[in-house]
């Protein structure tokens, strides 16, 4: 299918810019999911399962955050100071009453950096590199921030689509991050639709990085 070949290609070069996949398990407890992220469950989200063998397993996970948060948490025995890469791409199921099953799977993209800083540019460099190599611009206002900042991060400008798809950074406010530390990923086909989100990304709260037990700070998309 051509979602796994794009997911084959971007964990080949998510590997090369020095993140390590990690592969996690599709269910999660709704505490992990949502408590500790700091987000309301509205209950029209999680699929849930009717008879879970036990309560780290009442979901399936509606994000990728807390399968890298926890992976994070187990590996504490490794060297943070000198910052650690993950990522996983994998699949996530949301409720949806349009599908016959009245739940929908979709691919999801999560990458995280901890260390001594929390490393938001270099998450930042990640999502343009990404852009760029799905040739999708960046709008004039990221574009030229980008041009300034190229050569201190991983990132690179976005090319110049001549189909008018383009990708729009703004800040935003969310719990699950620190405050005025976050921002939204948009993504606009040049059709007409108007942008639509399509992702966030942030320097984690403390509180975040506290409920999961990890004490260096944490930069996630």
């Amino acid at each position: 299918l051509p979602v796994n070949q794009l997911t084959d290609l971007l964990r080949f070069e998510l590997a090369q810019a020095g993140y390590t996949e990690a592969l996690t398990l599709g269910l999660c407890s709704n505490e992990e999911a949502f408590t500790f992220l700091r987000r309301a469950d509205d209950g029209v989200t999680a699929v849930e399962l009717s008879n879970p063998a036990t309560i780290e397993f009442e979901i399936v996970r509606p994000t990728l955050i807390p399968g890298l948060l926890k992976t994070l948490r187990e590996n504490r025995s490794q060297k943070m100071s000198e910052g650690l890469k993950l990522f996983e791409i994998s699949g996530i199921v949301k409720l949806d009453t349009s599908d016959p099953v009245g739940a929908r799977n979709h691919r999801h993209l999560a990458a995280l950096y901890t260390g001594k800083t929390a490393g938001f540019e270099k998450i930042h460099g990640l999502v343009d590199r990404i852009f760029q190599l799905l040739d999708i611009a960046p709008t004039a206002a990221v574009a030229a921030a980008s041009v300034t900042k190229s050569k201190a991060t991983s990132g690179n400008v976005g090319s110049s689509s001549n189909d008018g798809r383009q990708y729009i950074i703004r800040p935003f406010n969310s719990e699950t991050f620190f405050p005025g530390r976050s921002a939204e990923i948009l993504y606009d086909d040049g059709k007409g639709n108007g942008p639509k989100v399509v992702g966030c990304m942030g320097i984690l709260h403390p509180k975040v990085l506290q409920n999961f037990e990890l004490s260096y700070p944490c930069s996630i998309v």
